[in-house]
């Protein structure tokens, strides 16, 4: 009994730290506003960029994701005037269990903050509606993962998992 609690506090305390400190770094910086990310008319589609998790195991555990992701040119997505993506931008997929999503878009670089005290497994695990300029030819390469850093719900980094995109 008293180590299932000491194991809720341990994951509480990490899903704090974590949110604590993509916040801190979420508050700095500014929106992107170039306009070399415009076409001649300003008529853009949207799409939607799949994010999925792969190399997880049924043993697999992951409490928390954090990545960066550089946006190609002529790709945007709605935020507010401090960068955070606006509500509904950036979606959970049903396979992730309460989690919570956090994301910052500045200089042509979308962060992504991922957090779920139950567990967040593999597969698809969120989806990002994106704005894309009239000529821009998109492929799920077009998207380049920077960093990535994927946690258990102990706090251990959690090695051998790769993050892919998918254009919808």
């Amino acid at each position: 009994m008293r180590k299932n609690i000491i194991i809720k506090i341990i994951r509480t305390t990490l899903w704090l730290a974590l949110l604590s400190t993509f916040t801190a770094c979420a508050t700095r910086g500014t929106v992107d506003t170039s306009s070399s990310d415009k076409s001649a008319t300003d008529t853009v589609t949207s799409r939607t960029l799949a994010l999925t998790i792969q190399g997880t195991t049924p043993e697999t555990v992951i409490g928390a994701i954090d990545v960066s992701i550089e946006m190609p040119p002529g790709v945007s997505v709605k935020t507010q005037e401090n960068g955070m993506l606006i509500s509904g931008v950036l979606i959970s997929s049903p396979l992730s269990t309460q989690p919570y999503l956090m994301g910052k878009f500045s200089n042509r670089t979308l962060r992504i903050a991922m957090i779920s005290p139950a567990r967040i497994k593999g597969g698809e695990v969120m989806q990002l509606s994106m704005d894309v300029a009239k000529g821009v030819m998109l492929s799920a390469e077009s998207f380049k993962i920077s960093s990535m850093r994927v946690i258990d719900l102990n706090g251990k980094t959690v090695d051998g998992l790769n993050l892919s995109t998918a254009l919808k």
